[in-house]
C-alpha cells in the first residue's frame, strides 16, 4: 500500500520518485519469490535485515517527499508545489504534467544489464574513480583518472562492488590494464582515457557485458540523462532523480544528476540506456549549479 501511495503521489506531485520506488518494489518482489523458492526463509535475519531496510526507505522517502517538490519545480523554474497530503487519497487515472514518467519492467532490466559494465577504477596510488567496458573489451574513464601509461599499468578495475539483496557486498572480479593498449585525451579537450582490460583467467570480461554508444542522440532541455557511478570509490549507484539536460554546449552536456567524487569516469545514458556522455566535473551553467560531461560524438570523432 505504501508503494502504491507512493506511486499514485508521483504521479500527481511530480516529486521525482518513481524510479526508487519501482526500484524497491522490484528488491521486495525478488526477496518474496526468493521465499517461494525457498532460497530464503522468513525467519531468516537476512530477509528481515532487507525487507526492514526496504520499509526504511521507503518511510524516509515519504518524510522527504514536500523537499523534493520544492526543489523539483524549482529545477523546472515553477511555481512551488503546495504540498497537502489529505490531497494524495485521489485516485487519479491519467498522465500528469507535460511528460509521462510511466517506465516498462524491461526498462528496469535494461538499467541492471546495463549496471553490470560499470566498475570502480583503483589507481596504484589507492585513488578512484569509475568507468565502464566497451563491446571490444576497452575500458573508459577519464584523463584525470587515468592520465598516462604508467597510471594505467598500475590500476586495478573491480567488477560487481555493489551491495545485494542481502545487504553485503556481493563477490567482485578485478582485472589489470594493458598499458601499450592506451589512448587519452586531456581535461581541456576532452578528457578522457581508453585502455584495454587483460583477462583475469578466472571470469571472462564478457561476462559482464558491455555498454554501447549513441553518439547521434538529440538531447533538449528536460530530457533524463541517468548515471551509474562509483561516488566516493564507494559501492556501485545509480542516479535516477532531477537527472535533467540543463543545456548543451560544444563538446559539453550539462545535467542536474547527482555525481560526487569518485564518479568521475562514469557513463552518462540516455533513455534507451546508451551512453552519450562521459561525466568528469560540475560546472555552474547559467548561474545555475550543474554537472558536466564530454559528449561522446566528440569523443569518437577525436578517436577516428
Amino acid at each position: 500500500k505504501a508503494i502504491e501511495l507512493l506511486l499514485k503521489l508521483d504521479d500527481e506531485a511530480q516529486a521525482g520518485i518513481r524510479q526508487d520506488v519501482i526500484l524497491m518494489s522490484a528488491q521486495l518482489k525478488e526477496l518474496e519469490r526468493n521465499v517461494q523458492r525457498g532460497l530464503v526463509s522468513p525467519l531468516d535475519s537476512d530477509y528481515m535485515k532487507v525487507k526492514n531496510r526496504i520499509r526504511y526507505g521507503l518511510t524516509e522517502m515519504m518524510k522527504d517527499i514536500p523537499r523534493k517538490i520544492e526543489l523539483y519545480a524549482q529545477v523546472r523554474n515553477l511555481d512551488t508545489y503546495q504540498f497537502n497530503i489529505s490531497e494524495k487519497v485521489v485516485g487519479l487515472e491519467k498522465i500528469i504534467g507535460s511528460k509521462d514518467n510511466l517506465l516498462t519492467i524491461s526498462w528496469l532490466e535494461k538499467a541492471l544489464q546495463a549496471s553490470k559494465a560499470v566498475c570502480k577504477v583503483v589507481r596504484g596510488d589507492g585513488e578512484s574513480g569509475t568507468g565502464f567496458i566497451t563491446k571490444e573489451g576497452y575500458l573508459f574513464t577519464n584523463n584525470h583518472v587515468l592520465d598516462n601509461e604508467d597510471e594505467a599499468a598500475a590500476a586495478t578495475i573491480e567488477f560487481n562492488y555493489e551491495v545485494g539483496l542481502t545487504g553485503t557486498i556481493k563477490p567482485m572480479s578485478t582485472y589489470k590494464l594493458d598499458a601499450t593498449d592506451f589512448k587519452t585525451s586531456p581535461v581541456p579537450e576532452f578528457d578522457f582515457s581508453r585502455v584495454k582490460v587483460i583477462e583475469n583467467g578466472e571470469k571472462p570480461l564478457s561476462d559482464w557485458g558491455y555498454l554501447e554508444f549513441d553518439p547521434s542522440a538529440a538531447l533538449s532541455a528536460g530530457d533524463a540523462v541517468t548515471i551509474i557511478q562509483h561516488p566516493s570509490g564507494g559501492d556501485k549507484r545509480i542516479a535516477l532523480r532531477a537527472n535533467e539536460v540543463v543545456d548543451q554546449q560544444a563538446q559539453y552536456l550539462y545535467y542536474t544528476t547527482d555525481t560526487e567524487p569518485g564518479s568521475s569516469g562514469s557513463p552518462v545514458f540516455n533513455r534507451d540506456w546508451k551512453v552519450v556522455a562521459l561525466h568528469h566535473a560540475a560546472k555552474k551553467i547559467n548561474g545555475r549549479d550543474a554537472n558536466e560531461g564530454i559528449l561522446f560524438k566528440n569523443i569518437l570523432g577525436f578517436l577516428g
